[in-house]
């Protein structure tokens, strides 16, 4: 049996899943399924404000695609505007922000690798000055190809934390979902013709879906965490 490092007065055989420190049933605190001490909370904190970020970013990515898309569906035109681009590189700033706290806390350098092909992908958009010009053509595509490898390593990096994570079954429907999305994107982008129009819809819906979920995944780990109660 040892002794609260808060109240060494009072004995406790449960430490904190951290830091091994002894905690007291008052100074335990629940977060993401684990059992904490108020020093580690406080570092909490920060993961919470990037996660927090996070949410922004993935809400930003989520609004700027689907600007492209309904511009693209109603005119048939890509947006290649600088308010477009900084907005798109801020998103995956963001993104990749929240991203890199998922790599600190589950020590799982996929989140790290992935954000960082994302965020190349916006920056890319600057480089795309006249989409109908071969050079233009092999930049958007070479970014587009390093987007969705980004997201094949996001589910990677999901499927390979899930069982520590606050919601297992989320967490692994996000990491298959990320992966097999990616997979059928590529096989949508070959559609050709009279069909290409629905390939454009359909690579839409499906990011849509996978930005949603990468929202609620955001959104449920950054929960207030509770102290248990007696």
């Amino acid at each position: 049996m040892e002794f609260c490092c808060n109240h060494p007065e009072r004995e406790t055989s449960v430490i904190c899943n951290r830091c091994d420190s002894p905690i007291c049933k008052e100074c335990q605190i629940r977060i993401n399924g684990l059992v904490i001490c108020p020093d580690c909370d406080m570092e909490s904190d920060s993961k919470k404000e990037s996660l927090f970020w996070g949410i922004i970013g993935v809400l930003t990515l989520l609004a700027i695609n689907s600007a492209s898309y309904f511009v693209f569906f109603f005119t048939g035109n890509l947006i290649h505007t600088t308010p477009f681009n900084i907005t798109l590189i801020v998103g995956s700033s963001l993104l990749f922000a929240a991203l890199i706290q998922l790599s600190n806390e589950y020590d799982q350098n996929l989140f790290v690798i992935s954000g960082l092909l994302i965020f190349l992908h916006s920056l890319f958009s600057f480089t795309i000055h006249t989409p109908t010009e071969p050079e233009s053509l092999f930049l958007g595509l070479s970014s587009t190809i390093l987007y969705f490898i980004g997201f094949i390593i996001l589910g990677r990096a999901f499927l390979a934390i899930y069982p520590e994570s606050a919601d297992p079954k989320l967490t692994r429907l996000l990491g298959r979902y990320l992966v097999l999305f990616s997979f059928a994107w590529i096989v949508l982008s070959f559609s050709l013709g009279l069909v290409y129009l629905l390939s454009i819809t359909l690579s839409f819906i499906l990011l849509v879906i996978g930005y949603v979920l990468l929202l609620i995944f955001f959104m449920k780990v950054s929960e207030e965490r509770k102290p248990i109660q007696e």
